[in-house]
């Protein structure tokens, strides 16, 4: 189910594809109201303050400080590669610069996978995996920064890290402490302590670090969730549900949280709440086109039959399913699995079997048929809900069946007139054979939900195919304005801009997109060709290098 659009001149060949009815998770702005540098409040503020020392260093070249602060920011935002030349650019105009040591030492130590290695030949490895050799490296730089800084709490900090990655937990705690007794307010460094706790299975110490780091940056839902999930090892289950509902207010979309939350009720013996929140996840996954499966245990134990009086028949007492956690915490599995007898255990328990779930699985795997039978036999047994047609859609449309895939699109329309998948799957399909029909479709819409923003992206792609760009870059800026934190739409706003001579604004753009993804070789590849347009001819070729790495040299 895509299309491609050949929009760029030249340099550029840009692919876009259809999505379907898939949205971003993580589409609220993160929030916070710490009175701190702009650079360190959110995402957003990141790339901004990327953009800020951008334009400080064209006029300062030579200021180390200036590299050293965006190296950190590089760093921040998932990009070791950007972080390392900056840094080792900050060392060669002052090398005796302790926060770039502190920064060096933080990108030799950064454990998040990036995606296909950017890094020089002299720099660490960017696949998420600290080598022992990565700890020496860091462990010395940050002794070179000690003897320039002695009290710099972040370089404790990172002593911390290295010490626990390199499996030294007492150690990695006694220089943590150091760091916090320095800054109290070091978020960094209350993670990296919740962290070892957690790997000497000290839950409750675990949580209070997670709590103390999340205090200090109330707005970030992945905070929330792992203080949560330190709560739930030690049992304490209200805490775990109230920082799982903060999450929530920040990133409703996301079932991840809610499925915690169902997890924390079953837990805590409140099984209708479980429930609920179990069918808030599994909708929120389905309109995700995410697979699903239910943390929780639905088991019937065997119904009581009472012996009747004279001739009476005997009635046969209900019993309510009973709906249990499908694992426990950590603190409690040996405790439990001690207590249990064997007579304790329910006579029949199992996962309810979750068909849509199965059949989403099926398809993301590359077996449409399996999942066509799988929705068929969900459609026998229950009513289909909006998402389970645009599921069928998908599937049909993948099995290359286009007339009955839009007949159920339609029907997803039919079902619930408000939610978009019907009709960016309808749209997305009559793209390939009646782009006027499709725009109609995808207007329609619009106009139920002007906010959801992947359906607006489908339509101003389906404008840039027909060159109407100006009402394509109005789609994209709605995109942006519902959900900034969705790289793409970024980039699609780009080549809009670059196909009406917008360059200045068209490489603001793609400036923004590769600092929330920098690992897209098609950003590279767009920003060279509007390089090439602005006559900025060094920085087209060094695009066009970080293109092919990307690609492999290809």
């Amino acid at each position: 189910m895509s299309f491609s659009v050949r929009a760029l001149a030249a340099l550029l060949i840009f692919p876009i594809f259809m999505a379907g009815c898939a949205t971003s998770g993580g589409s609220a702005e993160e929030r916070t109201s710490l009175e701190k540098p702009f650079w360190q409040q959110d995402g957003a503020a990141r790339r901004e303050a990327v953009l800020h020392f951008d334009s400080l260093l064209r006029r300062e070249p030579e200021n180390a400080t200036l590299y050293a602060g965006r190296a950190r920011v590089y760093l921040e935002l998932g990009a070791p590669d950007q972080a390392w030349r900056d840094v080792e650019q900050a060392l060669k105009l002052d090398p005796d610069l302790a926060q770039a040591w502190v920064t060096r030492a933080a990108v030799a130590l950064f454990t998040q996978p990036v995606g296909p290695v950017q890094a020089t030949p002299s720099g660490p490895s960017m696949d998420g995996k600290v080598t022992a050799k990565d700890i020496e490296l860091a462990r010395k730089d940050l002794k070179h920064a000690l003897d320039l800084a002695p009290e710099s709490a972040r370089a404790y900090a990172y002593l911390g890290k290295a010490a626990r990655l390199a499996g030294e937990p007492e150690a990695a705690l006694e220089s943590l402490r150091t760091a916090l007794d320095l800054d109290g307010d070091l978020v960094m460094a209350h993670v990296e302590s919740a962290r070892v706790y957690t790997q000497l299975g000290r839950w409750e110490e675990a949580a209070e670090s997670y709590r103390e780091a999340a205090a200090l940056k109330p707005g970030d839902a992945s905070l929330l969730q792992q203080a949560a999930q330190a709560c739930w090892e030690a049992a304490e289950y209200g805490a775990a549900r109230e920082l799982l509902c903060r999450a929530a207010q920040i990133k409703p979309g996301d079932h991840f949280i809610f499925m915690s939350l169902a997890l924390v009720e079953a837990a805590d013996g409140e099984p209708e709440q479980a429930l609920e929140y179990d069918a808030m996840a599994r909708r929120k996954a389905a309109l995700l086109n995410r697979p699903y499966r239910s943390p929780l245990i639905v088991s019937t134990p065997e119904p009581k039959s009472p012996s009747g009086e004279d001739d009476e028949p005997a009635e046969v007492e209900e019993v309510e399913p009973e709906v249990r956690p499908a694992f426990l915490p950590q603190s409690l599995e040996q405790q439990e699995q001690a207590q249990a007898a064997p007579e304790a255990q329910p006579v029949e328990s199992r996962p309810e079997r979750d068909l849509m779930a199965e059949a989403r699985e099926a398809l993301q795997g590359g077996k449409p048929a399996l999942a066509l039978a799988l929705i068929s036999k969900h459609f026998d047994s229950a009513e289909p809900l909006a998402g389970d047609y645009c599921l069928q859609s998908r599937t049909l449309a993948a099995l290359n069946e286009l007339d009955m895939a839009q007949e159920a699109a339609q029907k997803a329309i039919d079902a619930d007139p408000d939610e978009s998948c019907g009709y960016n799957n309808l749209g997305v399909l009559l793209a390939r054979s009646d782009p006027q029909a499709a725009l109609e479709v995808f207007d329609r819409g619009v106009e139920r939900s002007p906010d959801r923003a992947p359906m607006r992206n489908e339509r101003g792609k389906l404008h840039l195919l027909r060159k109407q760009f100006d009402q394509a870059e109005a789609d994209f800026t709605a995109c942006i304005e519902a959900d900034p934190n969705t790289p793409v739409y970024r980039l699609h706003r780009a080549i809009a801009r670059y196909q009406q001579g917008e360059y200045e604004a068209a490489l603001e753009d793609a400036d923004k997109f590769l600092l929330m993804s920098p690992n897209a070789a098609e950003g590279y590849r767009t920003r060279a060709a509007i390089h090439g347009k602005l006559g900025n001819t060094q920085q087209a070729a060094q695009d066009l290098e970080s293109e092919q790495r990307l690609q492999g040299g290809e």
